[in-house]
């Protein structure tokens, strides 16, 4: 509550460690998908794997293994944390 008050402190105490550099492309994929994700009257949907498959396709991707993986891990996160967000208010 702080941070959104204005408390430099507070917005700064948020700030977690800066992405890594060899994974700044999967955090700006995932930023792009979040940002297009649907919902229902009950919340967030998950990424799926069709949203997934249509952009790579979009953009000329292949994702690896990996970077599917730490896509669908930063999902569940997102979806843990708009939840708990939910519960809060």
């Amino acid at each position: 509550m702080a941070a959104r008050s204005g408390s430099r402190v507070a917005a700064q105490e948020l700030q977690g460690p800066p992405c890594p550099e060899a994974l700044e492309h999967v955090w700006e994929w995932f930023k792009a998908l979040h940002a297009a994700r649907g919902g229902s009257g009950f919340g967030l949907n998950p990424i799926g794997w069709g949203e997934l498959d249509a952009f790579a396709r979009m953009k000329g991707l292949r994702f690896t293994p990996f970077e599917t993986e730490v896509l669908l891990a930063l999902d569940r996160l997102a979806l843990s944390e708009a939840v708990a967000k939910k519960g809060a208010t």
